[in-house]
């Protein structure tokens, strides 16, 4: 079955198995061997867990630099109430 929709779908067949339509970006659509989409997704795949283990570590990093500017906000407000 061929999606139409999220909701509707038809009957189809492959006429040419061995080759596959791959979408690259923006509207452009490629057509390449079925060898060469595979690869060519095993590429995206790898590029994407290695693009979320960055963004993984940069939040990482964020969180206690946060962590670090609340505990020094605390101990100055702390500071700042025994003062009055």
């Amino acid at each position: 079955m061929v999606p139409l929709t999220s909701s509707m779908h038809v009957r189809g067949s492959l006429t040419r198995p061995d080759r596959v339509l791959l979408d690259i970006g923006t509207g452009y659509f490629v057509d390449v061997s079925a060898e060469k989409g595979t690869d060519y997704c095993r590429r995206k795949i790898e590029y994407v867990k290695n693009k979320l283990d960055e963004i993984g570590q940069v939040m990482s990093s964020r969180r206690q630099a946060v962590a670090q500017i609340n505990g020094l906000l605390a101990r100055k407000g702390a500071g700042a109430a025994g003062d009055g």
